[in-house]
């Protein structure tokens, strides 16, 4: 931050700068400034501010019965985990098209009071708004970050269909994890847990690997091992109605930081958030800092950086609670 405020001495354009300085403030729970000097993402040169036809929406007056687009600008987790402002104008009276990834449209319609739509058919607005600069408008109130509920459910059918594919164990926990992420993603090295951390679970766990892609090293150690399911070669699994189904029938969920994990919060599914050390913004730095974004999730943190070794007995013993509350 020191750094960052002397190149803004030099030049206060810097909009790179402010915009890191943004995220050090939001992971220090500063969200007055800190939503405030996130607006800058869009000044930095590599964001894309889309309809400059429609009005921005700056503020929450009046916005009873206005027509306001709000559209998805960045990865699945951030969409999944920001919709909730999208509940809050509906709350407000505001009618709202949601425009969202085409993996989310199916089974955020059944989450939303409102037009869900992968692309929008015409400009026809009052207002529109990014959806992470929603929480900009709510920033003083006292937990502007907080899940009002209700929360996600996924359909009967759907859960029902993956329950007969998934075979699951009636013996064992039923665990899911997800241990890398998008691939493209500028953290996704720190940020990722190597498979073999799972091996010694397989004990007392069934472990069905919910993810798209995954190394061919974690292939070739997955066909060592009969209950070591990876989900994502499965044709069946087409978008995010069969992702929050697969997530329904797991007894509990691993996850590192990505789009699963904001899911399963979503569904106040018990799970566990592997955070890499230092940890995005959005879950500050330490646990007792930590924002309350879900009901459900619990963290654990590297200690030493780039060293999963340091929560492996933590995970054993989260793991060896969740098998004592399945009384097997």
């Amino acid at each position: 931050e020191e750094f960052y405020t002397k190149a803004l001495k030099i030049n206060q354009k810097d909009h790179q700068s402010i915009f890191a300085i943004s995220q050090i403030q939001l992971s220090n729970k500063n969200y007055e400034e800190g939503w405030k000097n996130f607006e800058h993402r869009w000044l930095k040169g590599t964001m894309n501010y889309r309809f400059s036809q429609i009005r921005r929406l700056t503020n929450l007056n009046n916005i009873k019965g206005k027509k306001i687009l709000v559209w998805h600008e960045q990865g699945l987790g951030d969409t999944i985990q920001f919709s909730r402002y999208v509940r809050r104008l509906i709350q407000l009276g505001a009618n709202i098209v949601f425009e969202v990834q085409k993996p989310l449209i199916k089974f955020l319609k059944l989450q939303f009071d409102c037009e869900v739509t992968g692309k929008i058919s015409n400009t026809n607005f009052d207002y529109q708004s990014p959806l992470l600069s929603l929480p900009l408008l709510f920033r003083n109130e006292k937990e502007n970050f907080k899940f009002t509920g209700p929360f996600f459910y996924c359909s009967l059918e759907k859960v029902n269909a993956w329950k007969e594919r998934l075979n699951l164990s009636k013996n064992k926990l039923n665990l899911g994890i997800t241990i890398s992420g998008n691939t493209k993603q500028i953290n996704e090295d720190r940020r990722k847990i190597p498979l073999d951390y799972f091996l010694d679970f397989l004990e007392f766990s069934k472990i069905f690997i919910i993810q798209k892609d995954i190394s061919n090293s974690e292939l070739n150690l997955i066909k060592k091992h009969d209950e070591l399911i990876f989900l994502g070669q499965d044709k069946n699994w087409e978008n995010m109605s069969d992702t929050s189904a697969i997530l329904q029938n797991m007894d509990f969920l691993v996850s590192i930081d990505t789009s699963i994990i904001h899911l399963a919060g979503s569904m106040n599914k018990d799970c566990l958030l592997l955070l890499s050390r230092p940890a995005e913004w959005r879950w500050a730095q330490s646990n007792e800092d930590t924002p309350q974004w879900y009901k459900s999730v619990k963290i654990l943190r590297q200690s030493k950086r780039r060293n999963w070794n340091t929560i492996s007995s933590d995970l054993y013993i989260a793991l060896k609670e969740q098998i004592a509350n399945k009384n097997m």
